[in-house]
């Protein structure tokens, strides 16, 4: 996992010298992701541990370790709190979990907590963003099939949820970045190469163009008016490209260099909350 997070640390160099905040990166001390979960490659099984990688120093701190273990979740931040959505919990691979754990960094020491709320679907492979006081829970699946939905969550008491929306298809393992009061989502198993934009306050979602190829499972970084497509696969390989899909426009273009990572553990879920502030 050391490895792979020096070559992320690399690309995040180049995109850095791209931006035209360079000073403000450089000065930033919001220099830090946080890696949850995921599968260990050799036991296959789900990890619950913490870590924090500072960008700047080259260093990891490892952190309060998940109540249990889980990969396929979604992870935000939230009012300085860590909130770990969904997913697979312990060694069972076939049933996903609604529950939500928070871990709240304005206590000392921060320790893992049930949230006092829960998603309205159980659900892997989903992702999730906040717009204000709500959770939006976007796509996702099971085992037996890719989930259409779109929900929100409220973040405050009472903890309600509702349905907001059907999709035209179910996709799992998506990008998704928010653009104000839209929700840009990309890929996914299911839609590899479809892209649409979900308007928050019209509650409806619009199509895009697609993607130049069919992806899944990558990481993405929103930069500007920009999302960033990290990684993840096609239908034959792993990819190492970065595509760069703009949100008013849906043209999309490769950027000019590429890199190679392994990653120590699978499913892992990880921060990029601060790479996004990093970035912009």
């Amino acid at each position: 996992m050391r490895e792979g997070m020096q070559r992320i640390t690399i690309a995040i160099e180049k995109l850095e010298k791209s931006s035209r905040n360079v000073a403000n990166v450089v000065n930033s001390m919001n220099s830090d992701i946080v890696v949850v979960g995921g599968v260990g490659p050799e036991t296959d099984k789900a990890l619950s541990s913490v870590e924090r990688f500072n960008f700047f120093n080259q260093t990891w701190t490892p952190l309060a370790e998940l109540k249990m273990g889980r990969f396929g979740a979604a992870a935000v931040v939230f009012e300085n709190q860590i909130l770990v959505c969904g997913g697979v919990i312990g060694d069972n691979s076939d049933e996903p979990t609604d529950s939500i754990e928070v871990l709240d960094l304005n206590v000392n020491p921060p320790t893992w907590q049930e949230f006092a709320g829960n998603l309205p679907i159980e659900a892997c492979a989903h992702k999730c963003v906040v717009y204000g006081n709500r959770l939006l829970i976007i796509g996702g699946g099971t085992n037996e099939k890719n989930f259409d939905t779109i929900y929100e969550l409220l973040l405050v008491p009472p903890y309600s949820s509702k349905l907001l929306c059907h999709r035209k298809k179910g996709r799992a393992a998506h990008g998704v970045e928010l653009f104000h009061d839209k929700v840009l989502i990309a890929g996914g198993k299911g839609t590899e190469t479809d892209v649409e934009i979900f308007d928050i306050t019209r509650n409806e979602c619009v199509e895009m163009p697609p993607l130049p190829t069919p992806l899944w499972g990558m990481a993405t970084v929103r930069r500007d008016d920009t999302m960033l497509l990290v990684g993840g696969q096609d239908n034959e390989n792993n990819s190492n490209e970065i595509i760069e899909y703009d949100f008013k426009s849906g043209q999309t273009k490769n950027l000019a260099w590429t890199w190679t990572w392994t990653w120590k553990r699978r499913g892992l879920v990880v921060l990029l909350c601060i790479v996004v502030m990093l970035l912009l």
